[in-house]
């Protein structure tokens, strides 16, 4: 039990340090160089591409990757099955089903936001269908 808590603690930790390494590295890394004495001095245009457009999608990307793989491990917890995926509970095609109904049956003004709404409603109605496994 002592070597798998610390296998778990290890892979915390790692996770944990890539991320940050992640964050610190990634917003440097870009198809065009920034003048540095330019962006510690706050002028633009380098500031302005660090912090709105590198930050912020590094930040994003992180933050998305991460709420993605505590769906999924929420999907394989719920369902106990380390195999478990989105198709499994039908939930990916409730969503497709509630987005073709919207495009077929679209509305100009409110083809995004019926969109939208129809595959959610899809999504709830696949994962409320689905039948757990044994």
């Amino acid at each position: 039990m002592l070597m798998r808590r610390r296998s778990v603690v290890a892979w915390l930790g790692g996770s944990a340090l890539l991320f940050v390494a992640a964050a610190l590295v990634l917003p440097f890394v870009g198809p065009s160089a920034l003048d540095w004495s330019r962006v510690w001095e706050r002028q633009e245009p380098d500031w302005s591409i660090l912090t709105n457009l590198r930050l912020s999608r590094t930040l994003l990307g992180l933050f998305a990757g991460g709420a993605l793989a505590l769906a999924g491990s929420l999907f394989q917890s719920m369902l106990r099955d380390a195999l478990a995926t989105p198709y499994t509970l039908g939930v990916s095609t409730g969503a497709s089903l509630g987005a073709v109904i919207a495009i077929v049956f679209e509305s100009a003004a409110l083809f995004l936001l019926t969109k939208r709404r129809l595959g959610f409603h899809g999504l709830v109605f696949g994962a409320a269908k689905a039948e757990p496994q044994q």
